[in-house]
């Protein structure tokens, strides 16, 4: 399975600390820095929060930086990523860098803000289990961003999450295969985004063609992406190939 590098290693582990000393009243993000320098992360949370929002670039990044590990918040990269894409957006070249590296694209220009907007509000309402919520950004938004194929493929997988899980959709195995093969014949396929298991996506393929679920039904296919599946390492996949007495 070709794996990702993850966020928190490719942050640098310096913090943005442009501080205006000279400002008679301190403002979010240098509270933010103060509270974040005696570690007291929840408090810089709050203040880098409240400067990011007002978008401030340095207060977007330094926020991507500890969700990505942590601190004063509960680990997400899903968030990570989209305030680093807001500080790119707003002008940070670090942040772009690190997008980069990534392979996340963020567009500029009035044309595509409005589908990169859409798609950074998916992020956050599947990060923060707003389930109901992503599922119906999740849809509009499949059908508004085309360009940017990384970005497609996560949306079909998380369609397909959804579907599968039953959260915040009618639970369906048909629907979410469907999406889960979309994702798959993207150009990324399933090698998009640093949190995917893609030996259970293949698992989860292979049923798919075995039962017939969403697609024509394929003894023939759900054995190739068992195999593939088994060979990364999943033991539902090698189980699976066991008990059909095949060797993968």
């Amino acid at each position: 399975m070709k794996k990702f590098i993850s966020l928190i290693a490719i942050l640098t582990l310096s913090f943005s600390s442009i501080s205006f000393a000279n400002s008679t009243e301190q403002d979010p993000f240098d509270l933010g820095l103060q509270y974040y320098k005696q570690q007291d992360y929840t408090q810089a949370i709050k203040w880098f929060t409240k400067a990011a929002k007002e978008g401030d670039f340095d207060a977007q990044y330094n926020l991507s930086l500890m969700y990505a590990a942590g601190r004063g918040v509960k680990k997400s990269e899903t968030k990570a990523i989209y305030w680093l894409s807001e500080s790119a957006r707003n002008g940070n070249e670090e942040a772009q860098k690190i997008l980069d590296k990534l392979g996340v694209k963020v567009k500029e220009g009035k044309e595509t803000s409005k589908s990169d907007d859409l798609f950074s509000k998916v992020m956050l309402a599947y990060s923060g289990k707003d389930y109901k919520q992503a599922f119906k950004l999740g849809i509009k938004a499949v059908k508004t961003i085309k360009n940017d194929q990384g970005n497609i493929a996560w949306l079909q997988n998380m369609l397909a999450d959804l579907y599968y899980y039953g959260d915040g959709v009618k639970k369906d195995y048909a629907k979410s295969c469907k999406w889960r093969i979309k994702a798959e014949k993207s150009p990324k396929g399933f090698n998009f985004d640093m949190n995917v298991d893609e030996g259970q996506y293949q698992t989860q393929l292979g049923v798919c063609y075995y039962y017939g679920n969403g697609v024509k039904k394929s003894k023939k296919a759900a054995i190739k992406w068992f195999k593939k599946s088994a060979k990364n390492g999943n033991k539902d996949a090698q189980k699976i190939l066991k008990e059909m007495g095949i060797k993968y």
